[in-house]
């Protein structure tokens, strides 16, 4: 989301599912397990719609995230108000660095094959 956000906070929530769907079918394509099978069917992410990724995001992330994080403005997501006012290159530098660095100690930790 920080890569992609626009000068008022904001990714179109259709972009955001674009980018999940894309992640989980790539794994699919490379063989790899998708997610943790003991959480997640495995084959199901790569299956999902971006509709059904848009209703995904918006109960998971965006819903336990709350306001406080990010606000759901249904066709987009956008960084909440006390995100957004500290907003400069350097944080965004800093979390676009940071998701990578999570997700691959996630998938190592959890994933049977990891990243």
């Amino acid at each position: 989301m920080a890569a992609l956000t626009d000068v008022d906070g904001r990714v179109p929530l259709t972009i955001l599912a674009e980018r999940f769907r894309d992640f989980f079918v790539a794994r699919s394509v490379q063989n790899k397990v998708e997610e943790n099978p003991n959480i997640v069917e495995p084959g199901s992410l790569s299956r999902k719609t971006v509709r059904a990724w848009e209703a995904l995001i918006r109960k998971q992330p965006v819903h336990y995230l709350t306001e406080s994080f990010v606000i759901d403005e249904v066709n987009s997501v956008r960084w909440a108000p006390r995100i957004w006012c500290q907003w400069n290159a350097d944080l965004k530098h800093e979390i676009v660095a940071a998701c990578p660095n999570r997700l691959i100690r996630y998938f190592e930790r959890h994933v049977p094959g990891g990243y």
